[in-house]
């Protein structure tokens, strides 16, 4: 969901007026903002922003966490978007319950999440997002490696075990990589397979058509209304084949 910056970019101000090194993370558009707002450089600051598949609205996750509580009848105290303690790589949604209980759910078990990675829940703006490039705002970039395992075999034996793509966009960004080279394994690759891999390097997500009708039924309705109601819309392929078994394929191809 959209993070809250808060006072972040005033108390980043202060320290490095400070003269304190100071490395400030988060989407492309926040790094940015940061960089506005102090509109000028500063040689000790340091700026990391990921590639974004987009932000829903905080106030939607409030009501899909009432919802699951109704259903539980217990208080969430945490809630995790990629649990790992069953895989590494199947995407788990877990939440601790006041009651003791921990629930875990695959992703075609939950519907924020499928209506996240569906694109259902974002702002209007990350349809319009002048960051989804390979042109990036901040000193470095992180994000996940998607199709490099296409461009290498070391890769592909890698792939099982997960590993990062770590793009540096500016001598700074060099300098944080040199300073981590000793306690990382690397391997360089063109940034042309960073680009083909992940669409938002090229392009920003496009708006989807369920997207304005979920919006205005959950203004209308409630959250449980589109739960119970768009929950059957997703596609089938999405509802019925697991998560874990898609994944499953995907690992046997990427050794063939």
């Amino acid at each position: 969901m959209q993070s809250d910056t808060g006072d972040t970019f005033s108390r980043v101000k202060a320290d490095l007026k400070a003269g304190m090194q100071v490395l400030y993370s988060g989407t492309p558009c926040q790094v940015a903002g940061l960089r506005s707002y102090l509109m000028k450089d500063y040689d000790n600051l340091y700026t990391v922003d990921l590639v974004c598949h987009g932000t829903p609205s905080p106030m939607i996750f409030r009501e899909h966490v009432k919802y699951l509580e109704a259903q539980d009848h217990s208080k969430i105290v945490s809630y995790s978007f990629r649990y790992k303690r069953k895989t590494g790589w199947t995407p788990y949604i877990s939440y601790q319950l006041e009651n003791g209980k921990r629930k875990v759910r695959m992703l075609g078990e939950d519907f924020y999440a499928q209506c996240f990675y569906a694109s259902y829940l974002h702002r209007k703006s990350c349809y319009l997002c002048e960051y989804s490039q390979s042109k990036r705002a901040g000193d470095v970039t992180l994000s996940d490696f998607w199709g490099s395992e296409l461009s290498s075999k070391r890769l592909k034996r890698a792939r099982k075990f997960g590993y990062n793509m770590v793009m540096c966009n500016t001598k700074k960004g060099l300098q944080l990589l040199e300073g981590v080279k000793d306690e990382t394994e690397m391997i360089a690759c063109d940034i042309a397979v960073a680009i083909k891999g992940d669409i938002r390097l090229r392009e920003a997500e496009k708006e989807p058509a369920l997207r304005q009708r979920i919006y205005t039924d959950f203004c209308a309705n409630g959250y449980g209304y589109i739960a119970n109601h768009y929950s059957r819309k997703m596609p089938l392929k999405s509802r019925i084949v697991p998560q874990i078994l898609k994944l499953a394929i995907k690992e046997l191809k990427s050794y063939c």
